[in-house]
Protein backbone atom coordinates (compact mmCIF):
# COMPACT_ATOMS: atom_id res chain seq x y z
CA UNK A 1 0.00 0.00 0.00
CA UNK A 2 1.34 3.60 -1.37
CA UNK A 3 0.98 6.13 1.47
CA UNK A 4 -0.17 9.56 0.59
CA UNK A 5 2.46 11.40 2.30
CA UNK A 6 5.15 8.89 -0.16
CA UNK A 7 3.34 9.83 -3.27
CA UNK A 8 3.54 13.23 -2.64
CA UNK A 9 7.49 13.46 -2.20
CA UNK A 10 7.32 11.64 -5.95
CA UNK A 11 9.87 9.08 -5.34
CA UNK A 12 10.15 5.54 -4.31
CA UNK A 13 11.42 4.68 -0.99
CA UNK A 14 13.36 1.87 -2.80
CA UNK A 15 14.84 4.31 -4.59
CA UNK A 16 16.83 5.89 -1.95
CA UNK A 17 20.73 5.45 -0.36
CA UNK A 18 19.70 3.39 2.07
CA UNK A 19 18.82 0.79 -0.89
CA UNK A 20 22.34 1.55 -2.60
CA UNK A 21 24.03 0.12 0.63
CA UNK A 22 22.34 -3.03 0.82
CA UNK A 23 23.16 -3.83 -2.16
CA UNK A 24 26.57 -2.78 -1.78
CA UNK A 25 26.62 -5.46 0.97
CA UNK A 26 24.54 -7.91 -0.71
CA UNK A 27 26.83 -10.80 -0.52
CA UNK A 28 27.09 -10.57 3.08
CA UNK A 29 23.81 -10.52 4.16
CA UNK A 30 22.87 -13.61 1.51
CA UNK A 31 25.46 -15.58 3.71
CA UNK A 32 23.64 -14.66 6.54
CA UNK A 33 20.65 -16.82 5.39
CA UNK A 34 22.59 -19.61 4.03
CA UNK A 35 21.84 -17.78 0.44
CA UNK A 36 24.88 -17.31 -2.69
CA UNK A 37 24.67 -15.45 -5.61
CA UNK A 38 22.05 -12.76 -5.15
CA UNK A 39 21.47 -10.95 -7.90
CA UNK A 40 18.55 -7.89 -8.46
CA UNK A 41 15.52 -9.11 -10.02
CA UNK A 42 12.98 -6.27 -9.21
CA UNK A 43 11.98 -3.57 -7.14
CA UNK A 44 8.35 -1.95 -6.02
CA UNK A 45 7.70 0.84 -3.85
CA UNK A 46 9.16 -0.20 -0.34
CA UNK A 47 11.51 -2.92 -1.50
CA UNK A 48 14.20 -4.69 -3.49
CA UNK A 49 13.97 -8.32 -4.06
CA UNK A 50 17.33 -10.80 -5.28
CA UNK A 51 17.40 -14.16 -6.45
CA UNK A 52 19.89 -16.31 -5.17
CA UNK A 53 22.04 -19.80 -6.94
CA UNK A 54 18.96 -21.59 -4.76
CA UNK A 55 16.33 -20.10 -6.63
CA UNK A 56 14.81 -18.45 -3.80
CA UNK A 57 14.31 -14.96 -2.74
CA UNK A 58 15.27 -12.20 -0.36
CA UNK A 59 13.33 -9.20 -0.64
CA UNK A 60 14.46 -5.98 1.42
CA UNK A 61 11.40 -4.15 2.55
CA UNK A 62 11.05 -0.68 4.43
CA UNK A 63 7.11 -1.59 4.34
CA UNK A 64 6.20 -2.49 8.10
CA UNK A 65 2.97 -3.80 6.89
CA UNK A 66 4.12 -6.90 4.53
CA UNK A 67 7.08 -7.38 7.35
CA UNK A 68 4.00 -8.09 9.62
CA UNK A 69 2.43 -9.99 7.68
CA UNK A 70 5.26 -12.03 6.04
CA UNK A 71 6.46 -12.19 9.91
CA UNK A 72 3.07 -14.16 11.09
CA UNK A 73 2.77 -16.39 8.27
CA UNK A 74 6.26 -18.21 8.63
CA UNK A 75 4.42 -19.13 12.41
CA UNK A 76 1.86 -21.39 10.20
CA UNK A 77 1.71 -24.30 8.56
CA UNK A 78 2.47 -23.80 4.78
CA UNK A 79 -0.29 -23.09 2.47
CA UNK A 80 0.41 -23.87 -1.06
CA UNK A 81 -1.48 -20.47 -2.34
CA UNK A 82 0.45 -18.48 -0.25
CA UNK A 83 4.13 -17.90 -0.77
CA UNK A 84 6.62 -19.38 1.59
CA UNK A 85 8.52 -17.74 4.19
CA UNK A 86 11.74 -19.18 5.86
CA UNK A 87 12.59 -16.49 7.85
CA UNK A 88 12.07 -12.71 8.65
CA UNK A 89 14.84 -10.41 10.16
CA UNK A 90 15.17 -6.50 11.04
CA UNK A 91 18.77 -5.30 9.52
CA UNK A 92 20.86 -3.80 12.20
CA UNK A 93 21.06 0.16 12.62
CA UNK A 94 24.23 1.74 11.86
CA UNK A 95 25.89 4.23 13.77
CA UNK A 96 29.03 5.81 12.95
CA UNK A 97 31.26 9.39 14.57
CA UNK A 98 30.21 12.06 12.50
CA UNK A 99 30.93 15.75 13.03
CA UNK A 100 33.48 17.73 15.31
CA UNK A 101 32.37 16.57 18.27
CA UNK A 102 32.68 13.05 17.10
CA UNK A 103 28.84 11.88 18.66
CA UNK A 104 27.71 8.79 17.00
CA UNK A 105 24.71 9.20 14.27
CA UNK A 106 23.17 6.91 12.55
CA UNK A 107 23.14 6.67 9.10
CA UNK A 108 21.25 3.41 8.23
CA UNK A 109 18.29 3.34 10.48
CA UNK A 110 16.06 1.32 11.90
CA UNK A 111 12.83 -0.26 9.83
CA UNK A 112 14.32 -2.14 7.23
CA UNK A 113 14.07 -5.95 7.35
CA UNK A 114 14.71 -9.01 5.36
CA UNK A 115 12.14 -11.41 3.86
CA UNK A 116 13.60 -14.87 3.09
CA UNK A 117 11.06 -16.39 0.79
CA UNK A 118 10.57 -18.57 -2.32
CA UNK A 119 10.93 -17.58 -5.82
CA UNK A 120 7.52 -16.97 -7.51
CA UNK A 121 7.01 -15.89 -11.32
CA UNK A 122 4.60 -12.81 -11.19
CA UNK A 123 1.63 -12.80 -14.13
CA UNK A 124 2.94 -9.86 -15.28
CA UNK A 125 6.28 -11.64 -16.54
CA UNK A 126 4.93 -14.63 -17.02
CA UNK A 127 4.78 -15.94 -20.80
CA UNK A 128 3.85 -13.42 -22.98
CA UNK A 129 2.17 -11.17 -20.54
CA UNK A 130 -1.32 -12.27 -22.06
CA UNK A 131 -2.75 -13.61 -18.95
CA UNK A 132 -1.65 -10.80 -17.00
CA UNK A 133 -3.73 -8.89 -19.65
CA UNK A 134 -7.01 -10.84 -18.78
CA UNK A 135 -6.31 -10.24 -15.01
CA UNK A 136 -6.06 -6.81 -14.79
CA UNK A 137 -7.40 -5.17 -18.02
CA UNK A 138 -10.24 -7.95 -18.25
CA UNK A 139 -11.39 -7.80 -14.27
CA UNK A 140 -10.82 -11.17 -14.09
CA UNK A 141 -8.76 -10.48 -10.63
CA UNK A 142 -12.29 -8.80 -9.28
CA UNK A 143 -14.59 -11.92 -10.31
CA UNK A 144 -12.03 -14.61 -9.36
CA UNK A 145 -11.68 -13.26 -5.57
CA UNK A 146 -14.87 -12.54 -4.86
CA UNK A 147 -16.92 -15.07 -2.65
CA UNK A 148 -19.95 -14.87 -4.07
CA UNK A 149 -19.14 -16.22 -7.87
CA UNK A 150 -18.59 -19.40 -8.38
CA UNK A 151 -16.38 -21.50 -10.55
CA UNK A 152 -19.04 -22.12 -13.34
CA UNK A 153 -19.60 -18.20 -13.36
CA UNK A 154 -16.12 -17.37 -13.60
CA UNK A 155 -15.98 -20.01 -16.61
CA UNK A 156 -18.84 -18.82 -18.36
CA UNK A 157 -18.05 -14.76 -18.29
CA UNK A 158 -13.94 -15.19 -19.31
CA UNK A 159 -13.82 -18.82 -20.97
CA UNK A 160 -14.14 -16.55 -24.20
CA UNK A 161 -11.70 -14.10 -22.96
CA UNK A 162 -9.34 -16.42 -22.42
CA UNK A 163 -9.41 -17.92 -26.11
CA UNK A 164 -9.49 -15.08 -27.52
CA UNK A 165 -5.95 -14.04 -25.58
CA UNK A 166 -4.61 -17.50 -26.34
CA UNK A 167 -4.59 -18.87 -22.24
CA UNK A 168 -7.17 -21.21 -21.91
CA UNK A 169 -4.78 -24.38 -20.72
CA UNK A 170 -3.67 -21.46 -17.78
CA UNK A 171 -6.83 -20.22 -17.39
CA UNK A 172 -8.36 -23.54 -16.82
CA UNK A 173 -5.53 -24.06 -14.29
CA UNK A 174 -6.71 -20.77 -12.36
CA UNK A 175 -10.29 -22.27 -11.69
CA UNK A 176 -9.11 -25.81 -11.20
CA UNK A 177 -6.93 -24.26 -7.97
CA UNK A 178 -10.15 -21.35 -6.98
CA UNK A 179 -11.38 -23.29 -3.99
CA UNK A 180 -8.47 -23.11 -2.53
CA UNK A 181 -6.78 -19.85 -3.42
CA UNK A 182 -10.01 -18.59 -1.83
CA UNK A 183 -9.55 -20.76 1.34
CA UNK A 184 -6.14 -19.46 1.47
CA UNK A 185 -6.87 -15.88 1.16
CA UNK A 186 -9.70 -15.83 3.90
CA UNK A 187 -7.87 -18.08 6.53
CA UNK A 188 -4.47 -15.66 6.32
CA UNK A 189 -7.03 -11.95 6.27
CA UNK A 190 -5.23 -10.99 2.75
CA UNK A 191 -6.25 -7.95 1.53
CA UNK A 192 -7.39 -8.92 -2.35
CA UNK A 193 -8.15 -5.58 -3.85
CA UNK A 194 -4.12 -5.61 -3.60
CA UNK A 195 -4.04 -8.92 -5.78
CA UNK A 196 -2.70 -6.94 -9.00
CA UNK A 197 -0.26 -8.83 -11.71
CA UNK A 198 2.47 -7.53 -9.97
CA UNK A 199 1.75 -9.34 -6.30
CA UNK A 200 0.34 -12.71 -7.63
CA UNK A 201 1.90 -15.67 -9.88
CA UNK A 202 2.77 -19.14 -10.21
CA UNK A 203 5.51 -21.13 -7.99
CA UNK A 204 7.99 -23.49 -9.48
CA UNK A 205 5.14 -26.08 -8.69
CA UNK A 206 2.50 -24.46 -11.02
CA UNK A 207 0.63 -23.27 -7.94
CA UNK A 208 -1.06 -19.60 -8.62
CA UNK A 209 -0.14 -17.89 -4.89
CA UNK A 210 -0.07 -14.77 -3.56
CA UNK A 211 3.32 -12.87 -2.73
CA UNK A 212 2.95 -9.63 -2.06
CA UNK A 213 1.08 -9.63 0.92
CA UNK A 214 -0.96 -6.43 2.31
CA UNK A 215 -3.13 -7.74 5.47
CA UNK A 216 -6.82 -6.43 6.13
CA UNK A 217 -5.48 -4.72 9.68
CA UNK A 218 -5.21 -1.66 9.59
CA UNK A 219 -1.81 0.01 9.98
CA UNK A 220 -0.09 -3.55 11.11
CA UNK A 221 3.43 -3.50 13.01
CA UNK A 222 5.87 -5.84 13.55
CA UNK A 223 6.07 -8.00 16.30
CA UNK A 224 9.21 -8.74 17.17
CA UNK A 225 8.28 -12.03 18.76
CA UNK A 226 8.19 -13.36 15.26
CA UNK A 227 11.11 -11.90 13.90
CA UNK A 228 14.39 -13.64 13.71
CA UNK A 229 18.00 -12.38 14.61
CA UNK A 230 19.07 -9.11 13.35
CA UNK A 231 21.11 -9.23 9.98
CA UNK A 232 24.62 -7.39 10.08
CA UNK A 233 24.96 -4.87 6.95
CA UNK A 234 28.84 -5.13 7.47
CA UNK A 235 31.22 -7.86 7.52
CA UNK A 236 33.23 -7.11 11.01
CA UNK A 237 36.76 -6.83 8.51
CA UNK A 238 35.08 -4.68 5.71
CA UNK A 239 34.64 -0.76 6.90
CA UNK A 240 31.76 0.06 4.17
CA UNK A 241 32.41 3.70 2.98
CA UNK A 242 29.16 5.52 4.05
CA UNK A 243 30.54 8.92 2.81
CA UNK A 244 27.01 10.83 1.51
CA UNK A 245 24.83 8.23 3.00
CA UNK A 246 23.21 11.07 4.87
CA UNK A 247 22.24 13.17 2.07
CA UNK A 248 19.37 13.56 0.03
CA UNK A 249 18.24 10.94 -2.57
Amino acid sequence: MIKLKNILTERKASDSKAFKAVEDNLDHIAYQFGETGAQFVGSGYWGRAYQTDAGRVLKVTSDPDEVAIAARFKKLASRPHIVGIYDVRPISAVTIPFGSDGREHDVFPLGYYVIHMDAVTPLEKYGDGALAKVWEDKYLKHAFLRNGETDHEIRVRFDHVAKHYGVEEDFLRLVSQRQKILQDVRALGIRRNEAHAGNVGFNRHGNFVVYDMQSERYMDRPNPNNLGRPVDLTPDDTRYDWTGIMDGV
